[in-house]
């Protein structure tokens, strides 16, 4: 049973772990090995099939002829073909599952590694998404702001009352403030994570200790 049914692309945000690229191209060429045999299984399958089909009318014949009723050497040769192939299959079948263990052995031993890497990245991306809301709310509301009043003005002068008012509107700052306090959710929950993980450590640290010194 498939144990990894995705895997994310380190390299697309500049990650380099190549030990994780080597496990997964190892189990990425297990997987393509087993489809193209799995493929090359029904070809010769539907081959094999063929080829009875057209033993039982030769057969047939012999029989009607009195003459040889012997399977063809073409049929025990494909049939000597897919033995081979579905024992490969059934060792890529065994060998894909090991290759998913390594893989996310990989992942686990090097996690101290990669997390802060990670972390890292999750606060620059947050900056940078917190500035890039900064800037876009600017612009909105400012193409908001003039079409708004360029609507009231386009009514005023239809209609000539006593006094011109611009519309005050909050809806496009309300919902960047929504957007906003978005990322300072992740923010928070980036340094409950770090902190909870600190903790962690150093509790698994002081329990090491004691028991160091219990069995001194």
């Amino acid at each position: 049973m498939r144990q990894i049914h995705s895997l994310p692309e380190p390299k697309e945000y500049g990650f380099r772990w190549r030990p994780f690229e080597k496990a997964r191209k190892k189990l990425e060429r297990v997987e393509g090995k087993r489809k193209e045999v799995q493929r090359r299984e029904a070809e010769l399958q539907a081959h094999i099939e063929s080829e009875k089909q057209d033993d039982v009318k030769r057969l047939a014949a012999a029989i009607l002829d009195g003459s040889d009723e012997s399977t063809p050497p073409e049929l025990e040769d494909l049939a000597a073909k897919m033995k081979e192939l579905h024992r490969l299959s059934e060792a890529l079948k065994a060998a894909e599952p090991l290759a998913e263990d390594e893989l996310m052995r990989t992942v686990q031993e090097h996690r101290g590694q990669w997390i802060p890497e990670v972390d890292a990245a999750v606060a620059r991306a947050l900056e940078e998404e917190r500035e890039a809301f900064g800037r876009a709310l600017k612009l909105a509301d400012s193409a908001r702001a003039r079409r708004q009043s360029l609507e009231m003005l386009a009514s005023w002068v239809r209609t000539t009352p006593p006094s011109f008012s611009p519309p005050a509107d909050v809806s496009v700052r309300s919902a960047f403030d929504r957007l906003s306090a978005e990322i300072d959710q992740a923010e928070r929950l980036l340094h409950e994570r770090a902190a909870n993980e600190r903790l962690a450590a150093q509790e698994t640290a002081r329990l090491v200790s004691e028991a160091g010194e219990g069995a001194a």
